[in-house]
């Protein structure tokens, strides 16, 4: 979730969501299908527990700071 936000989603490479999920492609595509399913994935974790993002955004000066941030 938190790389979708800092790079957005056109901005969030294959290269880059696997190196910090710490998988590699073949895994990617195995458990999520594709980047757009991630994705959609992401947003659903997201919306089952929105909660556990406010604390640490609250922390940040700014908005941009926030994990929520794009």
């Amino acid at each position: 979730m938190i790389f979708f936000w800092q790079h957005g989603y056109e901005g969030a490479s294959l290269a880059g969501l696997t190196k910090a999920m710490g998988i590699s492609t073949t895994s990617m595509y195995a458990t999520f299908g594709n980047k757009e399913q991630l994705f959609r994935k992401a947003l659903r974790r997201y919306d089952d527990h929105p909660e556990g993002y406010l604390e640490p955004a609250l922390r940040e000066p700014t908005a941009r700071g926030s994990p929520r941030c794009c």
